[in-house]
Formats: structure tokens, C-alpha cells, sequence
């Protein structure tokens, strides 16, 4: 489907964020979704004090490759500087290498079958620096959708095959991606990777560790309160349980 799981947007969005990359390409963007938000946390969120007019200039270049033409709307002549219609294999090899920071790869590798998903992500890393790549954690039959044959779920990748797929990988796990799809950065270039990878976990970290503090200061308030609303309760007012007799 032209969708995917919203619980894993927020943790994306910041990896992209912290990434800051100049150009992006999207590849498989459906509805657009992360093509709006990275238009709007890299160009429209930092401009806005020294913007004058708006919309700001675009700042960032963001690119995507749609398979199925019914999918591109306005959205996406809006949002996206180049919309490349047709199959991301035959796409890509026209694109020049290392012509842009990031690629964003969510939820496309399992609509290739197993053994055509190396090549199209050796395409990948041809023309960008680094991928993002996200993938189902668990396996997820799917058929076609609105007369979309791409649709079809093909392949199944636990972390051991996705880590195969590149030179350079690393699942990056966060309690803010648990209940999302399997993230994984991959590229071509080992001290990239390595980069990217340590941004990104360690803003995963803060924002794991901002949500953990803000629920322990709600929780704790809550347990004193629930205490004392217990013990305020004198006893004769208590449930009695029933006594059995013999």
C-alpha cells in the first residue's frame, strides 16, 4: 500500500534529521509522506526565522522514484524536486554516482523478490551515500492493492539478511522503533556508516531516555497518589471478602 506503520515516522524523521543531508532520494514513496515531513524539518523548520516569504527556497534536494504513476499527485510535484516514474532498477542506473547524501528505502525491500533485492540495493549505494532502509520486523503477507501488482510482499528480512545486503550495515534498535518496522543503515563506505550510525543512535538515545524520565516523572506522582487515596480509605469501608463456612 501507498502507507506504512506510523509508530515508526517519529524515529525516522529524527535519523533524517540529525543526518542533515543535502539531497535525498525517496525511493517508493507512495503517498509522499516522508517526502512532506523531510521538506518540512529540513527546509521549512530552519528557515523560518530568516525567511521573509513563504514558501522559503528549498534548500535540500529531494528527489523520489514512483513505480506506479496512479500514485503521484500533487503532493509530489509539490514536495519532491524530481518525480522519476518508472522501475527503481531501471531508474536508478541513470542517476550519477554519489549524487546524493541519503537514500530512504521504507518498507520497498520486501516487494523485490530475495535475490533481485542485492542488486537493487547495489543500485542504491551507487547513487547514494547512505541508506535507510526499514523493513517489516515479522513476516507480512500482502497482495496487490488498488490493481497495484508492485504491492505483493516477496521477501521476508530478518537481521541477518539485511545486514548482508551492504559492505557497511547496522540495525539501530530504540525503544521509540519497537513497535515500528526493522531500521537499518547501510552503505558502501565503512566510515560513513560508522558516522551516521553514532548520530543517529545517539539521538535515538535522547529521545528514549526523554520519553523514559517523562513517563517515571507522570508514573511516580500517580502511585503516591493512588497510595494515598488507599489508605485513606478506613477500614470498614474496605471490601470484605465473603467468608466461607464448611
Amino acid at each position: 500500500m501507498p502507507s506504512s506503520l506510523a509508530s515508526q515516522i517519529g524515529g525516522i524523521v529524527r535519523i533524517v534529521s540529525v543526518l542533515s543531508p543535502n539531497s535525498i532520494l525517496d525511493i517508493g514513496p507512495g503517498f509522499g509522506k516522508y517526502g512532506v515531513l523531510c521538506r518540512e524539518y529540513l527546509d521549512i523548520n530552519r528557515c523560518c526565522k530568516e525567511a521573509t516569504s513563504y514558501p522559503p527556497p528549498w534548500r535540500t534536494t529531494i528527489d523520489c522514484i514512483e513505480v506506479w504513476p496512479q500514485y503521484v499527485s500533487p503532493i509530489h510535484r509539490y514536495v519532491y524536486d524530481n518525480v522519476f516514474i518508472g522501475n527503481a532498477m531501471e531508474v536508478l542506473p541513470r542517476l550519477g554516482e554519489h549524487h546524493y547524501d541519503l537514500a530512504l528505502v521504507l518498507d520497498v525491500l520486501e516487494h523485490f523478490a530475495a535475490e533481485e533485492a542485492g542488486q537493487f540495493m547495489d543500485l542504491v549505494l551507487k547513487v547514494a551515500w547512505l541508506a535507510v532502509v526499514s523493513v517489516p520486523r515479522t513476516e507480512a503477507p500482502q497482495e496487490a492493492a488498488f490493481g497495484n501488482d508492485y504491492e505483493r510482499h516477496r521477501s521476508h528480512w530478518p537481521p541477518g539478511r539485511l545486514l548482508g545486503l551492504a559492505p557497511a550495515a547496522r540495525i539501530v534498535e530504540s525503544l521509540s522503533l519497537a513497535n515500528g518496522g526493522r531500521i537499518c543503515l547501510l552503505s558502501s563506505d565503512q566510515a560513513r556508516l560508522r558516522e551516521a550510525a553514532r548520530i543517529a543512535e545517539r539521538e535515538l538515545w535522547t529521545l528514549d531516555r526523554t520519553a523514559l524520565l517523562e513517563w517515571l516523572r507522570v508514573r511516580r506522582p500517580l502511585q503516591w497518589l493512588f497510595r494515598r487515596n488507599v489508605a485513606a480509605v478506613p477500614r470498614a469501608q474496605m471490601p470484605q471478602t465473603p467468608s466461607v463456612k464448611g
